[in-house]
């Protein structure tokens, strides 16, 4: 198939031929590669051919700058940013959603009793190390840890070096309920991850850390002020 019959299969569906919905009709089609003229063709050239061929010029061939304050900017980079980013909010929303329904626990719950349970922290974990662990803000962990404390999942005791300090353990009922939860829990993640090859599920962890790396370093300049609610 030729580029540009497949710019013109977009247009004649009403749909506009940029570089994120031909991808997603590529990738349809579960092929690894593009056919262009003939002739197979690498995704990558094939976003170079892409690109020459639809985004705008100015006189004298020379490609027109994306936006007028930033030359630089790339729209078809930009939106499969935007949309890798918000497939991710889908996935995060989708499994609270599916956490909860599935298992009766919050999916920050379920990372706490997963966390407290490694043979490595069976002495427990500071507050601290805790929120640290798992990513989260030290109020919305002390909101959770009480509520596993209520259940009688989880206890804060007095730290055995520093007194003063706490650390949180897994109690013994805790690790009951824990462990009557991995039937479920594999099967969650069975049927998740159902159209997944093995090689598909360790490419995708590498990509999370390399994305959750990226995230930590971004610097913005100065931090954003949060609306008083």
């Amino acid at each position: 198939m030729s580029l540009d019959i497949l710019v013109r299969r977009f247009h004649t569906l009403g749909e506009a031929p940029n570089y994120v919905n031909i991808m997603i009709y590529i990738e349809g089609t579960r092929r690894g590669i593009a056919q262009m003229d003939g002739a197979p063709t690498s995704l990558h050239y094939f976003r170079i051919r892409y690109l020459s061929h639809c985004q705008p010029h100015s006189r004298g061939g020379r490609k027109a700058p994306m936006t007028q304050n930033d030359p630089s900017y790339d729209q078809s980079v930009s939106s499969i940013h935007n949309r890798l980013f918000f497939r991710l909010f889908q996935a995060g929303n989708t499994l609270d959603r599916q956490t909860t329904k599935a298992l009766g626990i919050t999916t920050v719950q379920w990372s706490v009793l997963g966390a407290l349970s490694r043979p490595q922290v069976a002495e427990g974990m500071s507050f601290s190390e805790l929120a640290d662990y798992l990513v989260v803000s030290r109020q919305s962990l002390d909101g959770v840890l009480k509520r596993l404390e209520r259940d009688e999942h989880v206890l804060r005791v007095a730290d055995t070096v520093d007194r003063r300090a706490k650390k949180v353990v897994l109690t013994d009922q805790g690790k009951v309920f824990w462990e009557s939860l991995q039937p479920k829990i594999y099967e969650f993640y069975r049927q998740a991850l159902a159209s997944f090859r093995f090689d598909d599920k360790v490419s995708l962890v590498h990509f999370l850390n390399q994305l959750n790396k990226g995230m930590d370093e971004i610097d913005l300049g100065e931090p954003a002020q949060r609306d008083e609610e």
